[in-house]
């Protein structure tokens, strides 16, 4: 089980967007997913975000 203090401790370390400037034309952005698109492969990134009724309300710390 995770303790208060871990959470604590990563309070600052949210995953919010997965960005890479080389693969930048083939970003792909879902509610809580961040996706590129590669010649043979999909790469999906799962993040922090959280969200309901299609709006992003914010970041859960160790979510994704």
């Amino acid at each position: 089980m995770v303790t208060r203090q871990q959470i604590q401790s990563q309070l600052d370390n949210c995953l919010l967007e997965a960005r890479f400037p080389q693969w930048e034309s083939r970003y792909k952005r879902g509610k809580v997913r961040d996706m590129y698109l590669l010649e043979n492969h999909r790469v999906l990134i799962t993040t922090d975000r959280q969200s309901a009724f299609a709006h992003v309300l914010g970041t859960i710390t160790l979510k994704g």
